[in-house]
């Protein structure tokens, strides 16, 4: 499920996509490169020591990451074609 998306600014142009995953560390969150396709994924900390990006936007995206969240990052465009339908998953968990 999609929680939101934004423009940010005050960084060099971002190539490729980029998928992440948080973890719980210590009741911290700490997030860890999953995947990375089309370019070096960028080290998050140093990445989010130079964004700007809407208040609002973060303060309600904040509330909202858990540990197992997932955080894509990308340069590809938001369309039809690259829109997934409700319902998919890129990582799920299943316990026995």
């Amino acid at each position: 499920m999609e929680i939101g998306r934004a423009a940010i600014s005050g960084v060099e142009r971002l190539s490729g996509t980029h998928i992440y995953a948080t973890v719980d560390a210590d009741g911290r969150r700490n997030w860890i490169s999953t995947a990375s396709v089309g370019g070096r994924a960028p080290n998050l900390p140093g990445l989010a020591s130079k964004l700007i990006i809407a208040p609002e936007f973060l303060s309600h995206a904040r509330a909202l990451i858990t540990p197992g969240v997932t955080l894509i990052l990308t340069d590809a465009p938001v369309s039809d074609r690259t829109h997934s339908a409700p319902g998919f998953n890129i990582l799920t968990t299943e316990t026995k």
